[in-house]
């Protein structure tokens, strides 16, 4: 690895909005097979344990890869950022972990995943700041709700979704949404992000395939209104659900 493939990410975004995807999809166009760590909760001891976990006889985790994907950094625990530090602090392109007397050194990259609250957390000083800064590259990936002050790209995106879900569910027609249907996705908060939006595709997916099954033999272009109007309200109650706290 070397140049821009040797710098250190870190992405943050709200939950749902596919950090992990787009850190696996990045790591993918490199040819690198990303390792994931979820850092939640953890100690340094329990992540230096994962980093070098191993079967017997085999080599540890962190000689198998060049990318580790570090996910929820921000809910790590303190002495866990402390180790991090040294972890990203790579002099002339090296990370050097020890273990007893023995030295590694490890030349990757390493993707990091945080929601926004790590900002709260480094001003209440239970983030360390100089993590932060560790990271070469820092990207902020906005709610999937900004996307709907595009409703031709939002509308794109989801009757994506939706049309990998019906070959998902083996669904045998692809009807088109109405203009009303189309209203009722863009008007949703999709608090859940890119995550609900995939989950709704299933749901309509899911729906639309018992349908066919009680309807044997029924044509249509149009997405039944009772398929489209039982998932949507199903999701709508949740969200209304996270309105009230």
């Amino acid at each position: 690895m070397n140049g821009y493939t040797s710098f250190n990410i870190l992405l943050v975004g709200e939950s749902g909005t596919g950090k992990e995807a787009i850190a696996k999809l990045y790591l993918k166009s490199l040819g690198e097979y990303l390792v994931p760590i979820n850092c939640a909760g953890k100690s340094w001891q329990n992540i230096y344990d994962d980093l070098f976990s191993a079967e017997k006889e085999e080599r540890p985790l962190i000689l198998k890869t060049k990318a580790l994907l570090l996910d929820e950094i921000e809910k790590s625990q303190l002495d866990a950022q402390g180790g991090l530090l040294r972890l990203l602090d790579k002099p002339q392109g090296e990370i050097r972990l020890s273990r007893e007397l023995t030295a590694i050194r490890w030349d990757g990259l390493v993707v990091a995943t945080a929601t926004e609250s790590i900002y709260k957390k480094m001003k209440d000083d239970t983030f360390i700041k100089d993590l932060f800064w560790r990271f070469d590259i820092r990207v902020e990936i906005s709610p999937l709700r900004n996307m709907r002050s595009k409703p031709d790209k939002f509308k794109e995106l989801f009757v994506a979704a939706l049309n990998i879900a019906l070959v998902k569910f083996e669904v045998k027609s692809t009807p088109k949404l109405s203009e009303f249907q189309v209203e009722s996705i863009l008007s949703h908060k999709w608090y859940g992000n890119l995550r609900e939006l995939l989950e709704m595709a299933d749901n309509l997916a899911c729906e639309l395939a018992l349908f066919e099954k009680r309807t044997t033999g029924s044509n249509y272009d149009s997405f039944p209104e009772v398929c489209f109007d039982r998932v949507f309200n199903r999701f709508s109650k949740f969200e209304s659900l996270l309105e009230k706290g």
